[in-house]
C-alpha cells in the first residue's frame, strides 16, 4: 500500500460496501473525501482484486463484499490500528491530554493506551 491515505480509503470503502447495501459511488465518495471519479477507480479496483463484487443493475450498481473482502477488511484494520498505536504510543502524557480534549468524545480511546515508558524516550 503506498500511503495511509490510501489505506484508509479502502479500509472505507470495504467498511461502506459491507455495511450500507443501497451505495453509490456519490454517497462513497462523499464519505471518503474524495472525487466521483476516484471513487469509480477505487471500486473498480477492488472488484479487480476479487474484494467485492458488483452487480450491475439498471438504475446503477450493487456492491457487495467477497470472502477475500472481509478477510482485507480486517487484515487493513488491523494494520492500520498497529500503526495508530505505534504512532501514538510516542506521545507524552501532555500531548495524549490535548488529543483527548481535541477528539472530544472519541478521545476516551486514548486513554486506553499503554502508558509512554520515559525512559525509552529521553
Amino acid at each position: 500500500m503506498s500511503s495511509i491515505a490510501t489505506a484508509h480509503r479502502r479500509l472505507t470503502a470495504l467498511i461502506l460496501v459491507r455495511n450500507d447495501p443501497e451505495l453509490t459511488q456519490r454517497r462513497l465518495a462523499r464519505a471518503v473525501g474524495i472525487s466521483l471519479g476516484l471513487a469509480n477507480a477505487l471500486l473498480r479496483r477492488l472488484e479487480a482484486e476479487r474484494l467485492i463484487k458488483v452487480e450491475r443493475l439498471p438504475a446503477g450498481a450493487r456492491y457487495r463484499l467477497t470472502p477475500a473482502g472481509r478477510a482485507a477488511l480486517l487484515r487493513q484494520a488491523a494494520a492500520l490500528a498497529k500503526g495508530a498505536l505505534r504512532a501514538l504510543g510516542g506521545l507524552t502524557s501532555v500531548e495524549r491530554g490535548q488529543l483527548r480534549r481535541r477528539l472530544g468524545p472519541r478521545g476516551a480511546l486514548v486513554a486506553a493506551l499503554p502508558p509512554r515508558r520515559e525512559a525509552d524516550h529521553a
